[in-house]
């Protein structure tokens, strides 16, 4: 397992794979599986300090942080709906 500082590239990594995942919540997540070389306490780490970045992160939930933070960093992911909310609908 890679132990080393995250870079930008991870970061969109676990983006990317937490809005494909469809989860509506941290805890149906598998955060083990999420980014090749990172395990679940990584991962979750790395998700909570991201959410640092999220103005109102604890009014918005784990759903609205998420869609926050693909809008700023992964814009083109931002307009593909995600699949818990595609299956919301």
């Amino acid at each position: 397992m890679d132990r080393g500082d995250w870079g930008a590239g991870d970061d969109k990594r676990l983006l990317k794979a937490l809005w494909a995942s469809g989860a509506l919540s941290e805890l149906t997540l598998d955060w083990g599986s999420l980014v090749n070389g990172r395990g679940a306490d990584q991962c979750r780490q790395r998700w909570r300090l991201m959410m640092a970045d999220v103005p109102a992160a604890r009014d918005c939930g784990f759903e609205g942080c998420l869609r926050w933070l693909v809008a700023k960093y992964i814009p083109s992911l931002a307009g593909a709906p995600a699949k818990g909310a595609a299956a919301a609908e």
